[in-house]
């Protein structure tokens, strides 16, 4: 009994060398080239050109300062105060955002109309101030960290580095029991920034953007140093249509076309936001 052991252990290696010898393909390691690889389309599909068009609804309030022609304004307005004021005015910006991508490089485009009128307190005892004018941006982004192709929901994260223009044409004035009057300016901030997007699941994530512009720069009409921020979430319904809810700060500081007037403050609110994408 005692010379069994050896024998059986003979037999056992003689079982596997045979099994190797019939089955080579079956335990041998894949090569480089029989790894699996991304689908031909999925790639295809990363390289096409990718538009979005936007629509977002923007219900800011107006905390900040303002003079026209040495008549200086307080303005402290809440959210629910714009809300409020939409039985009699539209108090409100409305916007239109447009977006082309190919691979990483993007163009993006913005316009923006903007009707607000906030109550106020200062020299002008008893007034409104109204803030009114186009916001338009145009520029460019790159998307320094993008998902795989095909990739969606939790871990899909993309981070865009961005930049452009920012043009305001505006005007701010007061109305009030014994003044009124407004002021006029164009200001061409240039601005550069951020943006990122984190997935939750397949059918919503996280957004986030944030930008400073103005710098003060003399050559041409600019705010001093201002920045823009936006938070939010989106949810993705369906392929070609996303609904975003979130929540904007934008800011201002220029001086007016005329004498002794000024705009310093910070416009901040909800949004809601329908996109669609092609």
């Amino acid at each position: 009994m005692k010379q069994t052991g050896p024998f059986l252990l003979l037999i056992a290696f003689a079982f596997t060398s045979s099994v190797w010898a019939e089955s080579p393909a079956t335990f041998a390691p894949l090569s480089l080239s029989e790894m699996p690889a991304a689908p031909a389309s999925q790639q295809a599909a990363a390289d096409d050109w990718k538009f979005n068009i936007a629509v977002p609804l923007w219900l800011p309030s107006v905390d900040g300062n303002m003079t026209v022609k040495g008549r200086e304004l307080s303005l402290d307005q809440d959210t629910g105060d714009t809300i409020d004021a939409l039985d009699s005015h539209i108090n409100g910006a409305f916007l239109m955002h447009f977006e082309a991508q190919k691979s990483r490089v993007g163009l993006l485009l913005d316009v923006m109309y903007l009707d607000l009128r906030a109550e106020g307190n200062g020299d002008v005892t008893d007034a409104t101030g109204s803030l009114k004018g186009f916001v338009g941006e145009v520029g460019g982004f790159y998307s320094l960290i993008a998902p795989p192709p095909g990739k969606k929901g939790w871990g899909a994260v993309t981070v865009d580095v961005l930049g452009g223009v920012r043009v305001s044409a505006l005007e701010f004035g007061i109305n009030g029991d014994n003044f009124g009057g407004s002021v006029n300016r164009t200001v061409y901030d240039p601005f550069v920034g951020a943006r990122i997007e984190l997935g939750l699941a397949k059918w919503v994530s996280l957004k986030a953007r944030g930008d400073v512009g103005g710098f003060g720069i003399d050559a041409w009409p600019t705010s001093d140093p201002v920045y823009n921020l936006a938070a939010g979430v989106e949810f993705h319904l369906a392929e070609w249509f996303d609904l975003g809810l979130g929540y904007r700060w934008l800011s201002y500081d220029f001086e007016g076309n005329s004498a002794n007037s000024s705009f310093d403050a910070m416009l901040s609110g909800p949004f809601v936001a329908l996109s669609f994408n092609f």
